[in-house]
This record gives structure tokens, C-alpha cells and sequence, in this order.
């Protein structure tokens, strides 16, 4: 495609919108990531909405879209940082209070679903973890190096079941 445009999507949600079911497109996620070549950033709260935003601003050579949620959505991350987490593609938003016994992987709204899970687990003395996948096409490429895609995939995952 070569053109760095960037798509503002909104109403992505698997909840239910204040007016109905009208609104339901979680489903064209898979569509969306299937066309070569464009990003699609899924943040799950403004810091990373703001985070994809950046990300989406400097590739100039390819499409990005941002899907963004209608719903209230809580505000998980509350430092700031030179550090933007949503580069890496995925990453531990938060990490299991012990010695992990599961990670939970999502992205967007369910994000906060995820960290709600989290504290129920840990309620029943299991420890979870946390992944925010904002962006699965900027994740290193199998190709080149596979110690790097590994090393991803082990710090944001670790060895537990997913």
C-alpha cells in the first residue's frame, strides 16, 4: 500500500453499547488483521490509545488503524514514562502477585476484563498475570533472529498456560 494513513474506528466492543445492540464489530478484528500490511492498534486505555496514536504517526509507509471503544473504559495504567509498552506489540500490564500460574492475553476493552479475572483468581489463591496485546503486527517477525521473538514472547508470557 505504501501510504501512511491512519483509520480512526470507533464503537469496537464486546459489551453492550448504552443504546442497544447496535453496535457489535469485535468480529471484523480478524478481517481487519488479515489485510497485509496495516496495523491495527487496539489499546485498552487512553494511556495506550495515546501510546498507538505515536506508533501510528511515525510509520509513514503503511496504513494504521485504531480501534477505540465507546465504552467507559478504566484507566489501568497511571505512570507515564519514556518507555512507550504498546511498541513492543504486547507486554505484562500487569504481573501475578506471586509465582505466575497463568497469564491472561487481551486487547482493547478486554483488557480491563482481564485485570477483573486477575483479582478473582487471585481470590481462589491463583496467581495470574496479565498481557495487554495492543498491537500484534508490530510483535518482531519470526524471520531474522528467532532468539528475539522467543525472548518476547517468554517476558510478556512466561512459561505458564495461557
Amino acid at each position: 500500500m505504501g501510504v501512511g494513513v491512519i483509520y480512526v474506528m470507533t464503537h469496537d466492543s464486546i459489551g453492550l453499547g448504552e443504546d442497544g445492540p447496535t453496535h457489535q464489530p469485535v468480529e471484523h478484528l480478524a478481517a481487519l488483521r488479515a489485510i497485509p500490511g496495516l496495523y491495527v492498534y487496539r489499546p485498552a486505555d487512553p494511556v495506550e490509545t495515546a501510546e498507538c496514536w505515536a506508533l501510528a504517526v511515525q510509520i509513514r509507509e503503511a496504513p494504521s488503524l485504531l480501534a477505540l471503544t465507546r465504552q467507559s473504559l478504566p484507566l489501568l495504567r497511571r505512570e507515564g514514562g519514556s518507555e512507550n509498552c504498546s511498541a513492543r506489540g504486547a507486554y505484562v500490564i500487569a504481573e501475578a502477585a506471586g509465582a505466575r500460574q497463568v497469564t491472561l492475553l487481551a486487547t482493547g476493552s478486554e483488557v480491563s476484563v482481564a485485570m477483573a479475572a486477575r483479582e478473582a483468581l487471585a481470590k481462589d489463591k491463583i496467581q495470574a498475570a496479565v498481557v495487554s496485546m495492543p498491537c500484534w503486527e508490530i510483535l518482531p517477525k519470526p524471520q531474522g533472529n528467532i532468539g528475539t521473538r522467543c525472548s518476547v514472547r517468554r517476558r510478556a508470557l512466561g512459561s505458564r498456560p495461557l
